[in-house]
């Protein structure tokens, strides 16, 4: 179904270089972005630029995580 929305500019640029890089449609992108802001974000998963699934499972580790555990 064709829509129209008003984007505010930052989000617009975000959707398209989303789109851009994942080699997708603005429609594509935007979809998925309503479908996990709709849900509760455990959707498939999404497929990355190299074709590998991304999964989302928590907050990113950092290098100052892995030291600190080493510490330990």
């Amino acid at each position: 179904m064709r829509t129209t929305i008003d984007l505010p500019q930052d989000l617009h640029d975000l959707a398209r270089q989303l789109a851009h890089d994942s080699r997708r449609s603005m429609s594509d992108v935007i979809e998925q972005l309503i479908r996990l802001g709709l849900t509760d974000g455990s959707g498939p998963p999404r497929r990355g630029t190299r074709g590998l699934p991304q999964i989302t499972v928590g907050r990113s580790v950092t290098a100052e995580d892995v030291r600190s555990l080493d510490d330990e």
